[in-house]
């Protein structure tokens, strides 16, 4: 039986997940650079507020891949009462579901529980503090161009002139939010999530630099960007 301090837990980590969700775009929408034509206009940030940004946007990650880290125990804890012979209790699917909505998945399409929280499992998870914090690096140039002061620093799903880009979001961690969102469910970074599984499945805690791949593939990303994220993430003393 779940315990029910988790559940306590969750309804805190719900609020993360709900605000993420409000701000993810639909993901049939074409993918652009949040420092978008602004870069031209864009001041170079100074050391100091590189390293100010950097600590800021690690915190930030750290607090969002806790909530994630709560929520892979919880499905974790159910699986193991899955596989053990028992079923999902009616509040343990509850929650489940709501994970599973967020992160694009839809229970109809597997063949049983266990399969569906195996790829649960898949997608509610962490992502590396350093891996993450270089994207917003690159993307907002150390939160200088005009769209991150509006705590866009992000490629995100947009069409036409981005409108959203002048929308602000509420905070930088709810920005983190929904980026981690969005690698956890959008098609475009099912190589990003395979790998992780992959890493997990040996027993080890995947790293940026192994995860760095799961970008490469997609389409908005090319081998000069990955050479900048290196970079960024040589320059930063994150995992």
């Amino acid at each position: 039986m779940v315990n029910s301090s988790y559940l306590v837990l969750l309804g805190a980590s719900a609020l993360v997940v709900v605000a993420a969700t409000r701000w993810l775009p639909t993901q049939n929408l074409q993918q652009r650079n949040s420092g978008g034509e602004g870069l031209l206009l864009t001041r170079v940030a100074t050391i100091e507020e590189r390293q100010a940004f950097g600590r800021e946007m690690a915190l930030a990650v750290a607090n969002v891949n806790q909530q994630l880290a709560l929520q892979r125990r919880f499905i974790q804890q159910v699986t193991r009462e899955v596989a053990g012979g028992g079923q999902i209790s009616t509040t343990s699917r509850r929650w489940l579901d709501r994970f599973a909505s967020h992160v694009g998945m839809i229970d109809s399409e597997y063949v049983d529980d266990q399969q569906w929280l195996q790829q649960l499992l898949e997608r509610v998870d962490e992502v590396p503090v350093a891996l993450v914090v270089a994207q917003a690096a690159l993307h907002s140039q150390w939160g200088q161009t005009p769209p991150s002061r509006l705590h866009h620093y992000f490629p995100e799903n947009c069409s036409g002139n981005c409108e959203q880009l002048q929308q602000p979001l509420p905070s930088m961690e709810a920005a983190v939010a929904a980026h981690l969102q969005r690698l956890n469910s959008h098609d475009d970074y099912a190589l990003l999530r395979r790998l992780r599984a992959q890493i997990r499945d040996a027993g080890r805690q995947p790293t940026a630099e192994e995860l760095l791949p799961g970008l490469l593939l997609v389409t908005r990303h090319s081998a000069g960007e990955m050479t900048q994220l290196r970079r960024v993430m040589g320059e930063l003393d994150l995992r």
